[in-house]
């Protein structure tokens, strides 16, 4: 399992590589899903399964459901940790799917399951906390792009549904994060609300320029 992975070896200059693979090779599953007009509708690290090859795996498709357009559901369904607002008021669309995948993207970073750490990484109307999840960054553990990951996974748990990247982009921003970092995004927010020295190497807060 993605956190399994992520609570091994945190010390190891490979570790986070790996997670940053896992997590692009669960947006590229996604990506698959809703090419073919399927909503998952229980993202969770839990359900993302590795092979013995290394390959990501999405797996319980228990409440997975075929979807072309936004339409009502008759009722909330998946893990309340993982789930978008507007699941909780019955009307979503597979943006839904993309903003567990952003909360996937938190336990992976953390290392915690999400409903462990929802009061220091969660809002009041459920989105994401730039300044909690900073709180767990480490960086004597954590890696410079573990600040472009959270700045993933806030873009993938925007409130606004129609704000959220698609899972081929955010596929591609994992892709850019591993092999191009130059080009990956930036969390001012996540930046700005940082204690000193934890603010990723190379990238400054908000209106301060890198020395």
């Amino acid at each position: 399992q993605l956190l399994k992975q992520s609570q091994d070896d945190l010390h190891l200059p490979t570790h986070w590589q790996r997670i940053g693979s896992l997590l692009s090779g669960g947006a590229k599953g996604l990506t698959y899903l809703h090419s073919r007009h399927v909503m998952h509708r229980d993202l969770k690290a839990e359900n993302l399964l590795i092979s013995d090859t290394g390959v990501i795996k999405i797996a319980d498709f228990g409440l997975a459901k075929t979807r072309d357009a936004r339409m009502k559901q008759t009722s909330s369904v998946g893990t309340f940790s993982h789930m978008a607002p507007e699941v909780m008021r019955g009307r979503y669309d597979m943006s839904a799917d993309i903003f567990s995948f952003g909360i996937v993207i938190t336990e992976g970073i953390v290392c915690e399951e999400a409903q462990e750490i929802i009061d220091e990484t969660r809002t009041a109307a459920f989105g994401l906390n730039p300044a909690g999840l900073s709180s767990f960054i480490d960086p004597t553990i954590h890696p410079p792009d573990a600040i472009s990951l959270i700045q993933i996974a806030l873009q993938c748990c925007d409130l606004d549904s129609s704000r959220r990247p698609s899972a081929a982009s955010t596929s591609d921003m994992l892709e850019c994060l591993l092999f191009d970092p130059r080009t990956a995004p930036i969390a001012t927010a996540v930046s700005e609300n940082m204690p000193a020295g934890h603010a990723p190497a190379g990238h400054a807060p908000a209106g301060h320029a890198p020395a």
